[in-house]
């Protein structure tokens, strides 16, 4: 839909899971080293004023990048992801413990081959509001389950991610203050109480907007860029945009100068 209105976006596929080939053995897969993938495909497309997305665990990949090399970002743009010290939130920790270890994992995931149980509220169905279909769902784990490589890719991001890491480049989110913006729609009841606590974020972002309907996988269920962003205006230049699911759209996309910052909206802090 983005596309379609004249602007360019690029929907790389990135190595968390749902990616093919796999990474060569050895590769720095930690939170830190997927950012410096993104920047990298910045860089060799020589992209600059990019439109920065992330959804689910990008918004978290994101934050890294603009920590790391924000000189070719123009604008970050975060709907509902990982932020602060939650990361990955409650219940998804337990899942990231249980991918470090491919030999226990497989066989675990091994039953969302089952559409029923993969669309169901043990695989994806709390993290997306509408139906989805066994087709739609389906590559997001069939790599994972047929390709070590890709186990063992999971493994290694899975072993390197630490809160800590993350609350560390939120505190210096304030650098990059004038260029970002949040669109999502806060979830209750999974990311403990400090998440329902109205404020600003701390990067003092220049525009928020509510993704009203929308659980974590906003692209999903709200993939015009209109719904819930009517005052974000979406005049902009290349899009790069994050995500696990491969397949969705740009969620949204803002320009931050066209936002005022005292427009009194008060927003939740990022949660998945």
């Amino acid at each position: 839909m983005v596309a379609a209105r004249g602007f360019r976006c690029l929907v790389p596929t990135w190595p968390l899971g749902a990616h093919r080939p796999a990474m060569r053995a050895g590769a720095d897969l930690s939170p830190r080293g997927v950012a410096s993938l993104v920047s990298e495909l910045m860089h060799r497309m020589d992209l600059d004023d990019v439109t920065l997305v992330g959804n689910d665990t990008g918004g978290a990949i994101c934050q890294f990048v603009v920590d790391a090399s924000p000189d070719r970002v123009g604008r970050l743009v975060l709907t509902n992801c990982d932020g602060f010290e939650i990361f990955p939130p409650f219940p998804f920790g337990l899942l990231f413990r249980i991918a470090r270890h491919p030999r226990f994992a497989r066989p675990l995931l091994a039953l969302t081959r089952s559409a029923r149980v993969r669309n169901g509220v043990l695989g994806f169905g709390l993290l997306v509001r509408r139906r989805l279909s066994a087709g739609e769902s389906l590559p997001w784990v069939s790599s994972y389950l047929q390709d070590a490589g890709v186990r063992r890719d999971v493994a290694t991001f899975a072993r390197a991610a630490r809160a800590a890491d993350l609350a560390e480049v939120g505190s210096r989110l304030g650098a990059f203050r004038d260029r970002s913006c949040s669109a999502g729609r806060p979830r209750t009841g999974s990311s403990g109480s400090r998440w329902r606590t109205g404020c600003r974020p701390p990067s003092r972002q220049r525009g928020s907007s509510r993704s009203r309907g929308a659980r974590t996988f906003v692209p999903l269920d709200q993939p015009s860029p209109a719904r819930g962003g009517d005052r974000l205006v979406r005049r902009v230049n290349p899009i790069v945009r994050y995500g696990r699911t491969v397949r969705a759209l740009v969620p949204c996309v803002a320009d931050y100068r066209s936002v005022s910052p005292d427009d009194g909206t008060r927003v939740r802090r990022w949660r998945r």
